[in-house]
């Protein structure tokens, strides 16, 4: 998602899916989110995507492991490192 399709209003519906009960749907949002440019992954964004790394499904902790990958050094803070590295000694994930 990048240009004029990242709109605060998709972002939002993005944001709102991370949460929805189907995982297909989390998982499609944190890939969707990983698309938008560095400059759209607002703060917001990494927060939404971090929690969603801690997901009860395995497929949607790696999107979203992947998303904050592909946003960038607006993502490689100290806070997501240690949830990253948390989330890969968890012998359920």
């Amino acid at each position: 998602i990048a240009g004029k399709a990242a709109t605060q209003e998709v972002i939002t519906a993005l944001l709102n899916a991370l949460t929805d009960v189907n995982y297909h749907v989390r998982e499609a949002a944190s890939r969707a989110l990983g698309e938008v440019s560095e400059t759209v992954a607002t703060q917001e964004v990494v927060t939404g995507l971090l929690n969603t790394v801690k997901d009860e499904n395995r497929n949607v902790g790696w999107a979203a492991s992947g998303a904050l990958r592909n946003i960038g050094k607006k993502a490689a803070t100290q806070e997501v490192i240690a949830t990253l590295l948390n989330v890969l000694k968890d012998e359920n994930h």
